[in-house]
Protein backbone atom coordinates (compact mmCIF):
# COMPACT_ATOMS: atom_id res chain seq x y z
CA UNK A 1 0.00 0.00 0.00
CA UNK A 2 1.37 3.38 -1.01
CA UNK A 3 1.79 6.10 1.63
CA UNK A 4 -0.18 9.25 0.91
CA UNK A 5 1.79 12.47 1.35
CA UNK A 6 -0.12 15.49 2.63
CA UNK A 7 1.60 18.80 1.87
CA UNK A 8 1.77 21.66 4.35
CA UNK A 9 1.23 19.72 7.57
CA UNK A 10 1.85 22.92 9.56
CA UNK A 11 -1.04 24.58 7.73
CA UNK A 12 -3.23 21.55 8.43
CA UNK A 13 -2.25 21.56 12.13
CA UNK A 14 -3.06 25.27 12.34
CA UNK A 15 -6.46 24.74 10.68
CA UNK A 16 -7.30 21.93 13.12
CA UNK A 17 -6.32 24.09 16.11
CA UNK A 18 -8.45 27.00 14.87
CA UNK A 19 -11.51 24.80 14.39
CA UNK A 20 -11.03 23.11 17.75
CA UNK A 21 -10.64 26.46 19.53
CA UNK A 22 -13.86 27.86 18.08
CA UNK A 23 -16.38 25.16 18.91
CA UNK A 24 -17.16 22.97 21.94
CA UNK A 25 -18.35 20.12 19.72
CA UNK A 26 -15.17 20.25 17.65
CA UNK A 27 -13.06 20.13 20.83
CA UNK A 28 -15.02 17.11 22.03
CA UNK A 29 -14.58 15.28 18.70
CA UNK A 30 -10.89 16.20 18.62
CA UNK A 31 -10.39 14.64 22.04
CA UNK A 32 -12.26 11.50 20.98
CA UNK A 33 -9.99 11.20 17.94
CA UNK A 34 -6.95 11.53 20.17
CA UNK A 35 -8.28 8.78 22.47
CA UNK A 36 -8.87 6.55 19.46
CA UNK A 37 -5.24 6.98 18.44
CA UNK A 38 -4.11 6.17 21.98
CA UNK A 39 -6.31 3.06 21.91
CA UNK A 40 -4.57 2.05 18.66
CA UNK A 41 -1.25 2.04 20.52
CA UNK A 42 0.17 5.44 19.70
CA UNK A 43 1.79 7.32 22.58
CA UNK A 44 0.60 10.58 24.10
CA UNK A 45 3.77 12.14 22.72
CA UNK A 46 3.04 11.01 19.17
CA UNK A 47 -0.59 12.14 19.27
CA UNK A 48 0.40 15.45 20.83
CA UNK A 49 2.99 16.07 18.14
CA UNK A 50 0.59 15.27 15.32
CA UNK A 51 -2.03 17.70 16.60
CA UNK A 52 0.35 20.35 17.97
CA UNK A 53 -0.83 19.73 21.53
CA UNK A 54 1.24 19.44 24.67
CA UNK A 55 1.80 15.78 25.66
CA UNK A 56 0.57 16.54 29.18
CA UNK A 57 -2.72 17.79 27.71
CA UNK A 58 -3.24 14.49 25.89
CA UNK A 59 -2.36 12.61 29.11
CA UNK A 60 -4.93 14.69 31.01
CA UNK A 61 -7.61 13.88 28.41
CA UNK A 62 -6.74 10.18 28.76
CA UNK A 63 -7.11 10.49 32.54
CA UNK A 64 -10.54 12.15 32.16
CA UNK A 65 -11.57 9.43 29.71
CA UNK A 66 -10.50 6.67 32.11
CA UNK A 67 -12.23 8.34 35.03
CA UNK A 68 -15.49 9.53 33.40
CA UNK A 69 -15.74 7.72 30.07
CA UNK A 70 -16.67 9.63 26.92
CA UNK A 71 -18.35 12.37 28.98
CA UNK A 72 -14.99 13.13 30.58
CA UNK A 73 -13.86 14.56 27.25
CA UNK A 74 -16.59 17.20 27.19
CA UNK A 75 -15.72 20.74 28.26
CA UNK A 76 -18.30 20.83 31.04
CA UNK A 77 -16.94 17.78 32.90
CA UNK A 78 -13.79 19.43 34.20
CA UNK A 79 -13.84 20.09 37.90
CA UNK A 80 -10.91 22.41 38.52
CA UNK A 81 -10.23 24.12 41.81
CA UNK A 82 -13.35 24.65 43.93
CA UNK A 83 -14.58 28.23 44.12
CA UNK A 84 -13.83 30.04 47.37
CA UNK A 85 -17.06 32.03 47.12
CA UNK A 86 -20.31 30.09 47.24
CA UNK A 87 -22.93 31.05 44.63
CA UNK A 88 -25.04 32.90 47.22
CA UNK A 89 -21.96 34.81 48.43
CA UNK A 90 -21.02 35.78 44.88
CA UNK A 91 -24.55 37.05 44.21
CA UNK A 92 -24.38 39.16 47.37
CA UNK A 93 -20.94 40.52 46.42
CA UNK A 94 -22.23 41.40 42.95
CA UNK A 95 -25.14 43.31 44.50
CA UNK A 96 -22.89 45.10 46.99
CA UNK A 97 -20.31 46.24 44.46
CA UNK A 98 -23.05 47.94 42.47
CA UNK A 99 -23.34 50.28 45.47
CA UNK A 100 -20.79 52.93 46.32
CA UNK A 101 -18.26 51.71 48.89
CA UNK A 102 -19.30 54.63 51.14
CA UNK A 103 -22.77 53.07 51.42
CA UNK A 104 -21.09 50.05 53.03
CA UNK A 105 -19.02 52.09 55.45
CA UNK A 106 -15.81 52.54 53.46
CA UNK A 107 -14.13 55.91 52.91
CA UNK A 108 -13.54 55.38 49.18
CA UNK A 109 -15.84 56.44 46.35
CA UNK A 110 -14.99 53.62 43.93
CA UNK A 111 -14.23 49.91 44.11
CA UNK A 112 -10.80 48.53 43.34
CA UNK A 113 -9.20 45.12 43.83
CA UNK A 114 -7.65 45.92 47.19
CA UNK A 115 -10.90 47.30 48.61
CA UNK A 116 -12.90 44.29 47.38
CA UNK A 117 -10.27 42.00 48.90
CA UNK A 118 -10.74 43.74 52.25
CA UNK A 119 -14.55 43.57 51.93
CA UNK A 120 -14.45 39.81 51.20
CA UNK A 121 -12.19 39.10 54.16
CA UNK A 122 -14.35 41.06 56.61
CA UNK A 123 -17.86 40.29 55.33
CA UNK A 124 -17.50 36.78 53.92
CA UNK A 125 -14.34 35.43 55.60
CA UNK A 126 -12.93 34.66 52.13
CA UNK A 127 -9.38 35.41 51.07
CA UNK A 128 -8.85 36.13 47.38
CA UNK A 129 -5.93 37.73 45.61
CA UNK A 130 -6.18 41.35 44.51
CA UNK A 131 -6.03 40.15 40.89
CA UNK A 132 -8.97 37.79 41.39
CA UNK A 133 -10.91 40.63 43.02
CA UNK A 134 -10.15 42.79 39.98
CA UNK A 135 -11.58 40.03 37.76
CA UNK A 136 -14.77 39.97 39.80
CA UNK A 137 -15.06 43.75 39.45
CA UNK A 138 -14.43 43.55 35.72
CA UNK A 139 -17.12 40.89 35.19
CA UNK A 140 -19.78 42.61 37.26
Amino acid sequence: MRKLEVPNTLVLQSAIRQEVAQNHQHRFLHRIHCMLLLAQGFSCYQVAEWFDEHPRTVERWAHYYKQYGIDGLRDDQKTGRPAKLRDDQLRQVQKDILKLPRELGYSQDAWNGKLLQNYLEHHHDVGLSVRQCQRILHHT
